[in-house]
């Protein structure tokens, strides 16, 4: 009897090791089955009001790589290319849903970011003192294009516009946006004052406060709560990561096994209208184009901090995803066998340049090199077309569009673009919980330190076909909206 006892309670233990088992691989299984055949990411990098030029990139792009229409891609954004990222998360790459995109961007009403961007105005309001941002509410068309609803001129806000859409990411996506209240450095004075309290560490995107102003605000933590009361002062310097990643659940999913010290950002997880809405205006709001855009359900972040530490944000605003033009690491650390494909980087002139560096702590100029070393191709802007397009600014949509498709044609035809200045990164191998690579093993390398890390800047590899059939130009859409 008493053996028979002993038999049940062991098979009782070994069911329930048997279940626990089950359920993690049943838990593993849906980021596996999403994205184990991923081949691409693609990088719609913002270009300010530019965005016709990302579509004729992605029109005659959609000629050359297959992987786009048999939907094995992920797709990313920061600033304005954070809309075509999140639209195309929703639609897929399909004949409609581009055909859709081109009526779009070649139709839609930017006259009032255009008039904002004039340079000399721009200039002339800054050093006035005068504020250069305009309303959320200027974003509507675009928003309402992302998400699918068309009749936005009856709507007031991009809440409504949320309200309105019944559209989710249904395809893998990733949207970045610098998180505010950690990067913020502004000094009293001049516009391009600093207060250079705080440092930046490239090597996992991490701000800390610099060590004597920690060890000041340790002792007089009335100043601290007065000049800083979105931030809790920690027992570290450590403050938060520069970044937040708004991601789809199959990418949250995939992206929380980076440990976390070693991950650039948070995490935000995207799965309603309203909240891919939050993610567009959180990459858009650059400094003198919008306002900081404030988080509006916290409890969808998961903070990447360090040694277990909670968090040192009270709350979280978002300042625009020009500080981080590629946001690949992290995505290629988990998924190793994808190529890396980004539209072109526009270079941000030096008076900007300078402003975002005493504003916001980081040079985006610099930071572009520490992400560009993870691009596979990157379809960067000549000297021509940037005259053309990005510094006249009056260039009607349909130009733009074909200078895109022009820079795409040029690009391939070099078989690779790589980009020129790059700085290799801190944590270059893949992690632990990788998905081992399917078919692609053009993947590892070993570094000048004999230690393994992951390969970039490969071009696109057989992903590229070399012999496409001709790009059309684009034509009326069937339908208008993806919510028809």
């Amino acid at each position: 009897m008493a053996c028979w006892k002993r038999l049940c309670e062991m098979k009782i233990v070994i069911a329930s090791i048997l279940l626990t088992l089950c359920a993690s691989v049943s838990a593993a299984d849906p980021v596996n089955d999403l994205l184990a055949d991923k081949e691409l990411m693609i990088v719609f990098q913002g270009k300010g009001s530019n965005l016709a030029y990302d579509g004729g990139v992605l029109r005659e792009t959609l000629t050359r790589i297959p992987s786009l229409r048999n939907q094995r891609s992920i797709v990313a954004g920061n600033s304005s290319g954070s809309i075509l990222a999140a639209y195309f998360s929703c639609c897929g790459f399909t004949e409609s849903s581009i055909a859709n995109c081109d009526y779009h961007l070649l139709n839609g009403d930017r006259s009032v970011v255009r008039k904002m961007q004039n340079s000399t105005l721009l200039a002339a309001k800054s050093f006035a003192g005068k504020k250069t941002e305009i309303d959320h509410v200027e974003m509507k068309a675009f928003v309402a294009f992302a998400l699918g609803v068309e009749n936005f001129k009856q709507l007031a806000t991009l809440e409504d516009v949320a309200c309105a859409s019944r559209v989710v990411p249904k395809y893998p996506m990733i949207i970045v946006a610098g998180n505010r209240e950690v990067l913020f450095d502004r000094g009293k004075g001049d516009l391009l004052a600093a207060r250079n309290y705080k440092v930046f560490d490239p090597r996992d995107w991490t701000v800390s406060w610099h060590p004597e102003v920690h060890a000041f605000y340790k002792k007089h933590p009335d100043r601290f709560a007065s000049e800083h009361p979105d931030l809790v002062l920690g027992n570290s310097p450590y403050i938060g990561k520069a970044l937040t990643y708004f991601v789809n659940r199959p990418m949250y999913d995939l992206l929380k096994q980076i440990p976390a010290h070693e991950r650039t950002g948070d995490l935000r997880l995207v799965e309603t209208p309203r909240d891919l809405m939050v993610a567009i205006m959180a990459s858009v709001c650059e400094p003198s184009y919008f306002d900081p855009y404030p988080e509006p359900e916290p409890n969808k972040l998961l903070y990447s901090t360090p040694g277990g530490e909670t968090s040192n944000s009270r709350r979280r605003s978002y300042c625009g995803g020009a500080f981080s033009n590629m946001p690949a690491q992290d995505v290629r650390r988990s998924l190793p066998q994808l190529r890396v494909l980004g539209t072109g980087y526009a270079t941000v002139p030096f008076a900007g340049r300078e402003m975002i560096k005493a504003w916001y702590l980081t040079d985006i100029e610099n930071l572009a090199r520490y992400t560009g070393w993870w691009c596979d191709m990157e379809m960067q802007q000549s000297q021509e077309i940037r005259d053309n397009m990005v510094k006249s600014k009056n260039a009607p949509p349909q130009v733009e569009f074909d200078l895109g498709m022009q820079m795409a044609r040029e690009s391939f035809a070099r078989a690779h673009d790589l980009p020129k200045y790059v700085a290799v990164p801190h944590f270059g191998d893949s992690i632990e919980s990788a998905i081992t690579p399917q078919f692609d093993q053009d993947v590892w390398e070993i570094g000048p330190d004999n230690k393994r890390r992951l390969k970039t800047m490969r071009g696109l590899g057989d992903l590229l076909i070399t012999s496409p059939s001709p790009s059309t130009a684009p034509s009326e859409p069937e339908f208008r909206g993806v919510n028809q």
